[in-house]
């Protein structure tokens, strides 16, 4: 574990940086290129790449994105932005180019949302302490793993959403900048926009205008002079109508009930409707398995939802210190409770979104390492791995379905943001100045 008297520069921590580095490189090799191996074995069944390349193919020949007939199911249900502006260029290299470039991508993304992890809790990218880079990134390796296999893109975006908190801090143009950044990640996937909440609470009045100038040019104008604009208007009403505004009892998302409310679903919402109403997160045998614990029906259960919700919004205002207490510190222990409350947010949250947690579990970690060694910081340690390790299940680990399905990401999530939350409070007043002493007569 780093501790105040590990000088992060010797010549064992470089070593042992060297090593992660290599480490990192060689599980980039490994998991792109199974990727790149499928691509070239079984190009029609390589997992989700496929769906991308389709979709943006249809982007690049001004077909339908979305491929609604007769009320069937979307081929595709991101924003226009991600096929028109992301994939479509990149269905130029064919089949073959296509998938490479997609896993070149993850890899550069992986290593930017390390660096940009550990950069935003200590201070500093490089010369840091090797576990800060090592225990993060094999905790979500996971979620990593799912990431090359499907082409999901949660992994990119994840720079993006860190590479704006870096730009908050700067100048006027840097904060219009990370608005910018925040509105890529947002239009290529919809549940980042949630940050906005937190620059509207936070006052960030420059990054909110870029994030909107670029949500306007993400979604309206570049789709427009790919694909004209009464098209782009049309694509873009079609995923708001039929995907954004679509949650109910029978789908979220275009994902109907059987998928949206089984156990892979570890939303805050999914997790909630299934222990609060009889919804089956499975079948076996032709038996339905459930796993609520009281039955509010659907309704009751949605409104528990978002009264959860409301509740750990308002926790997360009450926890964020007063102006004057904030520092770099601060901030970065703040963000990283945002990042964890937009992930579960989401209201589908496979086991890959849950890659979003490495900068979280950086700050965490990097704060456990700054205390003396005690039982207190071993109680701290503890609570990392737990928390780090149990939305391990959401990964079918065997055995543990009924955990699973009871929202065992969601509620360690919980945990790593609450445990978060007084490591903000903590470090705010350890920062605060003191009182000052009045004068004698």
């Amino acid at each position: 574990m780093p501790t105040e008297n590990a000088n992060p520069d010797d010549a064992t921590q470089r070593r042992l940086r060297c090593a992660v580095a290599v480490g990192v490189l060689a599980i980039m090799l490994a998991f792109g290129g199974l990727a790149v191996v499928n691509e070239f074995r079984k190009p029609l069944n390589n997992k989700d790449y496929p769906t991308w390349y389709n979709a943006g193919r249809d982007a690049m020949t001004h077909s339908d994105i979305y491929g609604i007939h007769d009320g069937s199911e979307m081929n595709f249900t991101y924003p226009p932005f991600a096929p028109t502006c992301f994939y479509g260029p990149l269905t130029e290299l064919g089949n073959h180019g296509f998938v490479i470039a997609l896993v070149l991508i993850q890899s550069l993304a992986w290593a930017g949302a390390i660096l940009l992890s550990v950069r935003l809790a200590t201070g500093h990218a490089f010369k840091q302490h090797f576990l800060l880079y090592l225990l993060p990134s094999l905790v979500t390796l996971p979620a990593v793993w799912t990431s090359y296999q499907l082409g999901q893109a949660n992994l990119m975006l994840l720079p993006l959403m860190l590479g704006g908190f870096v730009l908050l801090s700067g100048n006027a143009n840097r904060r219009f900048l990370a608005g910018v950044l925040f509105a890529a990640a947002a239009a290529f996937k919809a549940f980042p926009v949630l940050v906005a909440i937190y620059l509207i609470w936070r006052r960030q009045w420059l990054a909110l205008g870029g994030m909107a100038a670029g949500l306007v040019v993400c979604l309206l104008l570049l789709p427009g002079l790919f694909r004209g604009f009464d098209t782009a208007w049309h694509d873009l009403h079609t995923w708001t109508t039929q995907v954004a505004m679509t949650s109910n009892e029978q789908q979220i998302g275009q994902r109907n009930a059987s998928w949206a409310y089984s156990r892979e679903n570890q939303s805050l919402q999914a997790s909630v409707v299934r222990l609060t109403h009889a919804m089956p997160f499975d079948e076996r045998d032709g038996e339905k398995l459930y796993v609520n614990l009281v039955d509010l029906g659907f309704g009751g259960a949605k409104l528990a939802f978002i009264l959860i919700g409301l509740g750990l919004a308002a926790g997360q205002a009450a926890f964020m210190p007063r102006r004057r207490d904030r520092s770099p510190a601060t901030d970065a222990i703040e963000q990283a409770m945002v990042l964890t409350l937009i992930t579960i947010a989401s209201p589908l949250a496979w086991g890959y979104y849950f890659i979003w947690l490495l900068f979280p579990l950086t700050v965490a970690l990097h704060h456990i390492g700054e205390m003396e060694i005690s039982v207190k910081r071993n109680l701290w340690l503890a609570w990392w791995f737990a928390v780090g390790l149990c939305p391990l299940l959401a990964f079918e680990a065997p055995g543990v379905e009924q955990l699973h399905a009871a929202g065992s990401a969601t509620w360690s999530a919980v945990a790593l943001w609450a445990g978060l939350g007084i490591w903000l409070r903590n470090t705010a007043k350890s920062q605060a100045p003191a009182p000052r002493t009045p004068d004698p007569a």
